[in-house]
C-alpha cells in the first residue's frame, strides 16, 4: 500500500506493507498521516466481482481523458452514477458499506 499526500509542489509518500503499518505511518518531511480507518474483508470476492463487472460495463467504450485539471492524474476515465443506478444486489452491498462508513443520516442519493 502506498499513502501519498500532495500539497502544492511538495509530495510526501510512504510505503506501507500492512494496514497497521499504514495506520502508524509517518510521511516524509515529518508529516503525520491523517487518521484513517481500515476495515478488512468487508466485501467478499464475489461481491467485488459483481461491482467491478457493473462498473466495467459503464466504462466500456468511454475514452480515456488525457489529463486532469490539476495535473495529478493522466490517462484516466471517470464517471458519476447515483447509487440507485446499480443493480439491486450491488445496491445492497453499497448500502451496507454506507451504513458502516458514513456518519449517521449520511444517506446516498
Amino acid at each position: 500500500m502506498r499513502a501519498v499526500l500532495r500539497s502544492g509542489t511538495r509530495r510526501c509518500s510512504t510505503l506501507a506493507t500492512t494496514p497497521a503499518a499504514l495506520l502508524n505511518a509517518r510521511l516524509t518531511n515529518g508529516v503525520v498521516a491523517p487518521p484513517i480507518q481500515i476495515a478488512l474483508d468487508v466485501v467478499t470476492e464475489e461481491e467485488e466481482a459483481a461491482l467491478v463487472a457493473q462498473a466495467d460495463s459503464w466504462f466500456a467504450g468511454k475514452p480515456y481523458e488525457p489529463g486532469h485539471f490539476d495535473g495529478v492524474a493522466a490517462q484516466y476515465r471517470e464517471l458519476q452514477k447515483p447509487a440507485r443506478r446499480f443493480s439491486r444486489a450491488n445496491r445492497a452491498i453499497i448500502d451496507r458499506l454506507a451504513l458502516a462508513t458514513l456518519p449517521a443520516g449520511g444517506a446516498l442519493p
